[in-house]
């Protein structure tokens, strides 16, 4: 699959396009052919390296330090193409988008109802890859249904 990578930050020449695998789905994951994706201020933020200004080489607190290489693209949507064993709420073809701040249900935070601010989680284009790809994996509960009427677009 062809994927955009960052090796090292920078400006936009240290972005990197080539040939990957494509990622195979563990029990809990879906693995999604991206229709759509964006670039969103912290993709910006990340392939710059400007965080680190802030928080120095330990990344953001609570969360997971910024790994190299990674994979930007925080939105995307598309077809589901296949599901792992212990997927529930998804099947082959459904339309489905990225959460991007998808929540840990047993961190202390998500259980006070600030779920957006999950420790110990794996955010998509910080710690985990992101949708600047032709297929991405990710835990079941990192994903949306797509309603009716909404294109993967608007959705990304």
């Amino acid at each position: 699959m062809r994927a955009v990578r960052i090796f090292e930050h920078g400006d936009t020449d240290v972005l990197k396009v080539d040939e990957y695998p494509i990622p195979e789905p563990g029990e809990n994951d879906l693995l999604v052919k991206v229709i759509a994706t964006g670039v969103s201020g912290w993709d910006i933020k990340y392939r710059r390296g400007d965080f680190l200004k802030h928080f120095n080489q330990s990344g953001l607190p609570g969360r997971k330090k910024f790994p190299l290489p990674q994979q930007p693209g925080r939105e995307a949507s598309g077809t589901v193409i296949k599901t792992g064993s212990r997927v529930k709420r998804f099947k082959t073809g459904d339309a489905v988008l990225g959460l991007v701040h998808p929540q840990n249900d047993y961190c202390t935070n998500t259980m006070r109802g600030l779920g957006n601010l999950s420790t110990e989680i794996d955010y998509p284009g910080h710690a985990a890859f992101g949708g600047n790809a032709q297929y991405i994996c990710r835990p079941e509960h990192y994903w949306f249904p797509i309603p009716d009427g909404v294109s993967y677009e608007q959705a990304a």
